[in-house]
């Protein structure tokens, strides 16, 4: 898998919470799962 080095400005709030449903350890899989979701909820409705 190719991977993209980046910079985003989160809320501080919904990222934690983010974090904490996951139960991924760290931002950047917390994020990428929920990126993953976004994309299974918007291209299979």
């Amino acid at each position: 898998m190719c991977m993209k080095r980046t910079n985003l400005v989160l809320d501080e709030k919904i990222l934690e919470q983010t974090l904490r449903l996951s139960q991924k350890k760290t931002y950047s899989e917390a994020v990428m799962i929920a990126m993953k979701e976004f994309i299974c909820v918007n291209v299979f409705n």
